[in-house]
């Protein structure tokens, strides 16, 4: 029998150089795709497939939305931690991107110049906007005009008002938001918006897994279902590596403060103790199953 000779010193670099390559070529494309995964993959994570024209542009065959990557994160925590943080910046660098073009007063949508026209914008021309005059992309432009028409239809008056909303209220932007959730969060006051939006996290983190997290607090009531203040943090941390959307140490400190106002002292036993019925909790994050 004749054996084979091995390859060469430089055929086997030459090879792994190719699988390295391939692989780079992998990683660079997940990070450059995410913020279109994340704010388009679904519409509503789990729902349903892309529209075909999406599909189209972003090369995802049969028209279904890409598998959720974030499910690796227990293994991959920081490398998505940090591609989640950058899908923020990239939507958020999109609008602002478009409100300075707006700001201008010279642009037009549709033909009719978006500082004085009344009626509907349709997502084509608002597309196309994007693309002509502020200078996106088709994906970036296909990512921006998401946010403005996922469930929902847009007319000049709203992205006037839309324009008008302060940076600071654009700031870590999930894949539930929409025009219409920022217009509505921005007339809050700064302390019940940081709290609503803060839960909101975790409410969107947990919509296709619900059960997830209710069995992680679960686990940690008493036999009255009630959770105290070191218990529900411990809820809280623990479900943060299961969650589709990350939050941090400071969100897990917002939300108990919300609970739990008069912090440690309240942890005292005794009457005034602080408790935290878990029904109550899931009723606050999940109406639509525990009302």
């Amino acid at each position: 029998m004749t054996s084979r000779p091995l390859p060469s010193r430089r055929l086997q670099c030459r090879t792994g150089a190719v699988v390295m390559w391939g692989w780079a070529r992998l990683i660079t494309a997940i990070i450059r795709s995410r913020f279109i995964i994340v704010y388009i993959a679904t519409d509503c994570a789990g729902v349903g497939g892309l529209e075909e024209d999406r599909v189209d542009v972003l090369g995802v065959l049969d028209g279904q939305e890409p598998g959720d990557m974030n499910r690796t994160k227990m293994v991959f925590k920081e490398f998505f931690a940090k591609i989640e943080k950058e899908a923020d910046a990239d939507i958020e660098n999109l609008i602002k991107r478009m409100k300075a073009v707006c700001a201008t007063g010279t642009a037009t949508i549709g033909g009719k110049s978006q500082a004085t026209a009344q009626g509907d914008i349709t997502e084509q021309e608002f597309t196309a906007f994007l693309q002509e005059q502020v200078n996106m992309s088709l994906p970036e432009a296909i990512c921006c005009a998401a946010f403005f028409f996922k469930k929902q239809e847009l007319d000049f008056d709203e992205l006037r008002r839309f324009n008008q909303v302060e940076d600071r209220h654009l700031t870590r932007l999930i894949s539930a938001d929409t025009c219409d959730t920022i217009l509505e969060d921005a007339r809050l006051d700064d302390d019940t918006r940081r709290v609503k939006r803060t839960f909101q996290r975790v409410t969107q983190g947990f919509i296709d897994d619900k059960l997830a997290f209710t069995s992680i607090c679960d686990s940690n009531m008493n036999d009255l279902r009630l959770l105290d203040r070191t218990t529900f943090i411990t809820s809280l941390e623990t479900a943060r590596y299961s969650s589709n959307i990350p939050y941090t140490t400071k969100d897990i400190d917002v939300m108990v403060k919300h609970f739990f106002p008069r912090g440690k002292e309240g942890e005292r036993s005794g009457k005034n103790k602080e408790w935290l019925l878990t029904n109550t909790l899931y009723n606050f994050l999940f109406p639509e199953l525990f009302s």
